[in-house]
């Protein structure tokens, strides 16, 4: 897969004429253009105060070390004060069971502030470091996910991983059968049952002890496809026993991992998840944001092509406009599987002129962040690796936590 990317790069195929999240002036020399780049997509700056910016930053660390829970993952930050390891699990040796860590994060009390900063239980589920990692991410058939939604008392067999099932619980805590049919990533599904298991009574008990702890997920590449799931399942089952307790998912480039049955299970999703912090963080052009099947094929497809792909004709009904801009374009398909959350694009550009003349300290790349849509991010053309790399991701989050994002250079 790397050398067909590599390939695209070399025939100057650009991921969009400028950038997936920018309106395009011009058509690229090449002829190609990923998507209707002169479109663009709607976006919304994404701003996050120092609190929540702190929070972003926690979940990286624990995402980060959780390649290496036992070694300085990171050399050139120091250790987050208040941070302490409380355990790791290890992957199995069939890759059902992706390497974990929980971690104990108690803020620092700020003098004079009068509240009780409440401790963070960070679960931090390791991305792919192995070909057996690989191996379960190309295992994606959608499946019924319904079994997230189960409490546990006795064991049943299901068709990915011996559970226990006592009752199933809507997204309100009342029981029944649950309100959002959602089928998911087969192997990160079946990653998530695995970890289930292994976590419930260590989270349950942490809640008993401290009702009032935030249990943050969070993961690196195919890790947050699998704490995306993971949080979905603890924050419908115990949530409404312990209402104290928040529950929250932040994720650094991970695949889409969901698939809606309907609109209304969108929706409902949706909700649940907007009354919580769930974030879904992508630096612009990683490929894995968008590691879709059809998508793939679709790459693949666009590099077996010689030349400018055809010009589209469609009915006078659904004319497309003949404007330069809008003449050529790739299509892609719509895509089968999407986040859980939101999401919120991070990209770089060279500061504007208007910028550089009032700000002599500005740095050579502003780094902004987007929040879009899951149908704008399906419009959006990512194909590069590089930018999904941990080193990647760490520089733009130290960015982040040390407050110099869209346009500025630290906290005031």
């Amino acid at each position: 897969m790397k050398h067909i990317f590599s390939a695209i790069k070399n025939r100057h195929v650009r991921a969009s004429a400028q950038s997936g999240l920018s309106r395009a002036a011009t058509l690229p020399t090449s002829g190609f253009t990923a998507v209707d780049n002169s479109q663009g997509a709607s976006r919304a700056t994404a701003e996050f105060d120092r609190a929540e910016a702190e929070v972003i930053g926690l979940a990286w660390d624990c995402a980060a070390k959780a390649y290496e829970p036992d070694t300085a993952d990171q050399p050139d930050r120091p250790e987050r004060t208040g941070l302490k390891l409380d355990f790791s699990l290890p992957s199995s040796a069939a890759g059902s069971i992706k390497a974990t860590t929980c971690s104990t994060f108690t803020p620092q009390q700020q003098p004079g502030s009068g509240t009780v900063c409440n401790s963070y239980l960070v679960i931090a589920v390791r991305g792919s470091a192995s070909k057996v990692d690989h191996i379960v991410n190309l295992h994606g058939e959608p499946r019924d996910a319904k079994v997230l939604f189960v409490s546990f008392s006795y064991p049943v067999r299901c068709d990915y991983a011996q559970v226990h099932v006592q009752k199933e619980v809507k997204v309100d805590g009342t029981s029944d059968t649950p309100n959002i049919a959602l089928h998911a990533h087969a192997g990160f599904l079946n990653s998530a049952l695995e970890l289930i298991g292994q976590l419930s009574n260590r989270i349950e008990a942490r809640l008993k002890q401290n009702p009032r702890t935030n249990i943050l997920f969070t993961g690196h590449s195919a890790g947050g496809a699998v704490a995306s799931l993971l949080h979905l399942s603890f924050r419908t089952k115990l949530a409404p026993t312990f209402t104290d307790a928040t529950f929250s998912c932040i994720t650094f480039g991970s695949p889409p991992v969901a698939k809606y049955l309907s609109q209304k299970d969108r929706m409902a999703l949706d909700e649940l998840t907007s009354s919580a912090r769930v974030l879904n963080i992508v630096n612009e052009y990683d490929l894995v944001a968008r590691a879709d099947k059809g998508y793939i094929h679709s790459l693949i497809q666009l590099y077996s092509s010689v030349g400018p792909p055809e010009r589209i004709h469609k009915s006078s009904q659904d004319e497309i406009d003949t404007d330069e801009d809008n003449r050529h374009y790739w299509p892609l398909p719509a895509p089968e599987v999407q986040h859980i959350g939101p999401i919120v694009v991070l990209k770089i550009d060279p500061p504007s002129s208007d910028m550089k003349g009032t700000d002599s300290s500005l740095p050579a790349l502003i780094l902004s962040a987007w929040r879009i849509t899951k149908e704008d991010l399906s419009r959006l053309m990512f194909c590069r690796l590089s930018v999904h790399s941990r080193m990647a991701y760490r520089s733009r989050i130290q960015q982040i936590e040390s407050g110099c994002l869209n346009g500025q250079t630290g906290w005031s």
